[in-house]
């Protein structure tokens, strides 16, 4: 006789959820609401952990170390949104008391380097690989000194755009102390950092393992630097720069082709590129996976051409703002494609529909195209009828198209039977029709934009939605009929942002939210800019519909601050967005 589910020993319950682990941690709140073993092993199984304002609202009396009790067997913590000195001093103590072993902490965003609690001795500094430090607003020399002292065994640092680099910023000198110390070092991004030069680029050449070196948008650096990386970077595997000078210098072309062998991935945005280096790339021994002539200019459709016949490899290609490109350029470029996985051609204002067509005709592997700010929605003619279906497409972000009409989505839906992604933000002429109509051929949408779509007041007549998770939908034409279809159709719901959506009134979110099916998930609503909610009917939602996690409200229709303690409560932080 079987025994009993329940007698399942634990180890064997952890082992059956790994299995079926939802992709996003968040889906692991399910599973910890069946039993309290469920709810331990969940803990067990959670890696990455954000840290937000409402986090630290949260923590039992103020103590963050009490998720870190809980959650022990967290590998990466991200800070998100700017928490103040304070709290990053007390998370940062928190995290170094704790026994964790992270291998990947994110300081993105936040005021200030932690120098003085990183000065302390911390456990965690021997685990960390990974740093990122994206746009804090001070980021000085001697905070990267600190990270070369704290961090030995670092082999990712990202300390890109700084947002006071112009005044006080990191210099060659903060640089040459991080090249010197971290001998692991694999991966840096540089960009946006104003004061660095060329010196740095020497000093980062004589890291042994660095492979990954981004350095877009800083102003000092030179072709003669860049050069140099390529010289005698042996193990470069991924190249990213931004040069405002010409980068197609006869001697950096021979250099190129001299040492560029292993790179994999080269980046040259808003760059002067000519034919001639094209044509070396594409004729060049190398394989390249990755390609971005972001904002580039002075090549031609013959030096494009070469490297895309030359470098079939291509899995990933960025064309952004080639003003040149036609829709017969790009029809004769994606027979050569067979391998790639995702597409950029924002801005490349000539492209129209039949762009899109071929691509899904011509590209087996392709899964994203990005195609916002072109002519798309003009030049179908009856090129329609003659495709098949592309099941690879996961995903088109397609904004600002202002040609792009119901009847040319709903053509591309049915060549994208497998859409999980759908961004038409801006698009003025989209209507609910048009939406519908896409949802009907793409039942597998769990993402969709439809951000300042005016004539779009709901999902569609026969709602196809059952499977979206993410609806972000503000400046939107959605009303409270739009409202009602929503709760009874898209059951998975997380987040719903109708933010300056004029329509929308109590009636319309008491519909949403009032029967036993409607939402049952929802965690986030922005409802900033909409109809002002009394505290009675802001009660109702948080207590009906416990899932709900934020909700969003202009600041002057926030309720009073005990109103909002109480929410919290309940789990709810009802805040605003400013």
């Amino acid at each position: 006789m079987a025994k009993p589910c329940e007698d399942l020993p634990e180890e064997c319950w952890e082992a059956i959820l790994v299995r079926i682990k939802p992709t996003e941690d968040h889906q692991l709140e399910s599973i910890s609401l069946v039993c309290k073993r469920f709810l331990s092993i969940s803990n067990r199984l959670l890696t990455t952990l954000n840290i937000s304002t409402r986090t630290l609202l949260l923590a039992p009396e103020g103590d963050i170390s009490s998720l870190f009790l809980r959650f022990h067997h967290l590998k990466r913590i991200n800070l998100t949104g700017s928490l103040g000195e304070d709290n990053l001093d007390r998370i940062i103590r928190a995290i170094s008391r704790s026994d964790l072993r992270l291998t990947a902490l994110d300081l993105s965003n936040q005021v200030r380097f932690p120098y003085s609690t990183i000065h302390e001795p911390l456990r965690m500094n021997a685990t960390v690989s990974t740093l990122i430090c994206v746009e804090m607003d001070t980021l000085q020399d001697r905070d990267l000194m600190k990270i070369a002292d704290s961090f030995p065994d670092l082999e990712e640092l990202d300390i890109s755009y700084p947002r006071d680099s112009f005044f006080i910023g990191i210099s060659d000198k903060g640089i040459s102390g991080i090249a010197e110390k971290l001998q692991k070092l694999r991966s840096i991004n540089i960009s946006g950092n104003d004061f660095i030069s060329d010196v740095s680029l020497i000093k980062l050449s004589s890291l042994p393992s660095l492979s990954n070196i981004s350095a877009r948008n800083c102003r000092r650096l030179t072709i003669s630097g860049i050069d140099y990386v390529i010289q005698h970077c042996s193990n470069l595997l991924s190249l990213s720069i931004s040069i405002n000078p010409r980068s197609s210098s006869h001697a950096f072309i021979e250099s190129f082709h001299a040492n560029a062998s292993n790179l994999q991935s080269l980046e040259l945005s808003y760059t002067c590129v000519s034919d001639e280096l094209l044509s070396v790339i594409g004729n060049h021994k190398l394989v390249l996976l990755k390609l971005v002539l972001s904002g580039s200019h002075g090549f031609t459709f013959d030096g494009l051409s070469t490297v895309v016949l030359g470098q079939q490899s291509l899995q990933h290609l960025n064309l952004y703002g080639t003003g040149f490109l036609t829709d017969e350029m790009m029809s004769s470029l994606s027979e050569h494609l067979p391998h790639v996985f995702s597409i950029g051609l924002n801005c490349c204002t000539p492209l129209t529909s039949s762009t899109i067509f071929n691509l899904a005709r011509n590209c087996p592997s392709l899964e994203e195209i990005s195609m916002s700010f072109t002519s798309l929605g003009l030049g179908e003619e009856d090129f329609v009828s003659e495709l098949g279906k592309n099941c690879k497409i996961r995903s088109l972000k397609l904004r600002h198209n202002e040609n792009l009409r119901d009847e040319t989505l709903e053509r591309i839906g049915t060549l994208c039977p497998e859409l999980s992604s759908l961004d038409v933000s801006r698009c003025w002429s989209i209507t609910g029709v048009g939406i519908g109509g896409i949802g009907k051929h793409c039942t597998k949408i769990t993402e969709l934009r439809i951000d300042g779509c005016r004539k779009v007041r709901n999902l569609g007549s026969d709602l196809q939605f059952s499977k979206l998770e993410v609806l972000m939908a503000s400046a939107s034409g959605i009303e409270d009929e739009g409202l009602e279809m929503i709760g009874r159709g898209c059951q998975r719901l997380r987040i719903l942002d109708v933010n300056g959506c004029l329509g929308v009134t109590e009636k319309g979110l008491r519909q949403l939210l009032e029967s036993d099916s409607s939402c049952k998930v929802l965690r986030k609503l922005n409802l900033e800019k909409c109809c002002d909610l009394s505290a009675d009917f802001l009660a109702w939602m948080v207590s009906s519909r416990p899932s709900l996690r934020t909700i969003i409200l202009s600041s002057g229709s926030l309720p009073t601050l005990k109103s909002r303690d109480l929410f919290l409560k309940h789990g709810c932080l009802v805040t605003s967005a400013e």
